[in-house]
């Protein structure tokens, strides 16, 4: 079996991903699990959380370069996401700034992830752009959906979806009720809905990749976007 080749990374990979677990919630019940150990590998247990960073995705290279560090991990990606990722280039192996969520593992043995700090196991992408791929000194931007033809705008405000079309003015919209799971997320307004789905979806208008395509139905109309 092949030794690793730098302990101290990993470690240091592991107390990265404990303090990017989710906290639980007030009242839960909150269960005891053995620390993490190099010394036995079935206490290290996968965490997800959202790397950002430079990315570089070609045909036998994909890693990306995380916002603050010096290190490099490979990026495991399906092969949809390979060829999605490749079309937004201009050139092979463009650098782009990337967010993906995911989880940790050590380096492969052999192959081209054996020469890399970690391997990220990469859940879901949730953008990925060629334009301006300095990016890390931003702050993450809220969520928002939005659209082309004809061109749409959504973000959260409190209890309420401010709707913006070109040339219109802008709308409140309550939001009555809500319908949150990992795959899909559904808010309910007065008149419609929006329904955010995990999915690969291009903005026509720039080469950006997103992770969610969104679909708002109000006033009688149905809007398709990105978000």
């Amino acid at each position: 079996m092949k030794a690793l080749k730098n302990p101290v990374a990993l470690a240091t990979l592991l107390v990265l991903q404990a303090c990017s677990s989710q906290p639980p919630q007030s009242g839960a019940e909150t269960p005891t699990s053995p620390p993490a150990s190099l010394d036995k590998p079935e206490t290290i247990q996968p965490q997800t959380f959202m790397l950002r960073g430079k990315v570089i995705i070609g045909h036998e290279s994909q890693y990306i370069m995380p916002c603050g560090s010096d290190k490099q991990y490979w990026l495991q990606l399906s092969p949809q996401q390979i060829q999605r990722a490749i079309k937004l280039g201009n050139e092979p192996y463009q650098t782009m700034y990337g967010e993906v969520i995911g989880h940790l593992n050590p380096p492969g043995i052999d192959g081209f992830s054996a020469d890399f700090d970690a391997n990220f196991v990469v859940e879901q992408v949730n953008f990925l752009t060629t334009e301006n791929p300095n990016r890390c000194s931003q702050p993450q931007k809220p969520t928002r959906v939005f659209g082309n033809e004809p061109s749409w705008a959504a973000s959260f405000e409190a209890n309420a979806l401010k709707f913006q079309q070109m040339g219109k003015t802008t709308e409140m919209l309550p939001i009555q009720s809500s319908q949150l799971q990992p795959r899909q997320r559904t808010y309910r307004l007065d008149d419609g809905e929006l329904r955010m789905t995990e999915n690969l979806c291009s903005d026509t208008m720039s080469d950006s990749l997103y992770g969610w395509k969104a679909t708002l139905k109000h006033d009688g109309n149905t809007y398709q976007g990105c978000g």
